[in-house]
């Protein structure tokens, strides 16, 4: 083939390669994404039959056991306090007893006291400390701290357990309407601003042993409450 043929052939030939060059690089261009690799689904395992009956007896046992359980710890709440009601309900009858015995047994030897002969000495201002002596061996017998004395008919402390106590009425007892004449009496518990703590105060009356009908003062027990 000459030379100039050759070439024409080559010339005719060059833009239908490049048509075809053209068409691949579009279809590669038209051509879809490919979409990225998902991850395989994970299922959901489901409860065999025996795993199912397992629950439903765990769910039979437990349920009424939690009721029965909150039932018993409310009953067991109630008797409780029912026990501890009947507990304290005791406790302060027998201390209720055990004052009222205290306070009675108290009140019969004041008054047992102030019948006896030596209390004539009142008349003469217990001038030979017979009757505070008495009054001293008394308060010895007794556990608990008491004060004792005798106010005559004048208004004056004549005779006590505590010395210090002889002469005037302390201003307590004037206050609270203590006298000779106060016969037998409860008084109190006293607190402030008589005392710094409750007492509780006792009258007897004192007759005289030649004449019973006449009174020659009053026995003062002044007993400390909180004791």
């Amino acid at each position: 083939m000459p030379a100039s043929e050759r070439r024409s052939a080559e010339d005719a030939a060059d833009p239908l390669l490049g048509c075809a060059e053209v068409a691949v690089v579009s279809s590669h261009m038209i051509e879809p994404p490919s979409e990225a690799p998902r991850p395989p689904e994970q299922s959901v395992p489901r409860l065999s039959l025996r795993n199912k009956l397992l629950v439903f007896a765990f769910a039979l046992v437990a349920l009424p056991g939690a009721l029965l359980g909150a039932l018993a710890t409310r009953n067991a709440s109630a008797a409780l306090e029912a026990a501890i009601g009947r507990a304290l309900a005791r406790e302060a009858g027998h201390t209720a007893d055990h004052l009222s015995s205290v306070l009675r047994a108290d009140r019969q030897s004041l008054a047992s006291f102030a019948r006896q002969d030596l209390m004539r000495d009142v008349r003469v201002a217990d001038l030979d400390k017979r009757v505070s002596m008495a009054l001293a061996t008394l308060r010895a017998g007794d556990s608990l701290p008491h004060q004792y004395f005798v106010v005559d008919l004048q208004e004056r402390v004549v005779a006590a357990n505590e010395p210090r106590m002889i002469g005037e009425l302390p201003t307590w007892a004037g206050a609270v309407g203590l006298s000779g004449a106060s016969g037998n009496a409860i008084i109190g518990p006293l607190g402030a601003p008589h005392f710094d703590h409750p007492r509780l105060v006792m009258t007897s009356a004192i007759p005289d042993p030649d004449d019973p009908a006449r009174t020659l003062g009053t026995l003062v027990g002044v007993f400390d409450w909180a004791a």
